[in-house]
């Protein structure tokens, strides 16, 4: 394993992208403007570009939103994400569909 790690180390870092606000800021839009499939399909590319599980991208943009959007929480998006962050190792398109549809739901998309 060391040995792979030590060979393969810049693969690791010339492809080091970080995930700003704006990222997320720009994934609610989307989420506005996009059906279920269209938003997977930017989640799948995305999480390539930054090297990142769709679901601990999903995880990511709860920490963002709590974080970030305090304005905007209420009851409903707190028990989405505890159930989501809960049953995270559910299959992921599962996981991406359901959070689509009760976040949409939940905040008026």
């Amino acid at each position: 394993m060391i040995n792979f790690l030590q060979s393969n180390h810049h693969n690791s870092q010339s492809f080091c992208e970080m995930i700003t606000d704006d990222f997320w800021k720009q994934m609610i839009e989307n989420i506005g403007k996009y059906n279920d499939d269209e938003i997977y399909k930017i989640l799948e590319k995305n999480s390539i570009i930054y090297n990142i599980e769709i679901t601990h991208m999903i995880k990511y943009f709860i920490d963002f939103f709590i974080k970030k959007k305090t304005e905007s929480l209420n009851e409903e998006l707190l028990t989405l994400f505890t159930y989501i962050i809960h049953n995270i190792s559910a299959k992921k398109e599962y996981i991406v569909y359901f959070f689509l549809r009760e976040f949409r739901k939940v905040n008026k998309l």
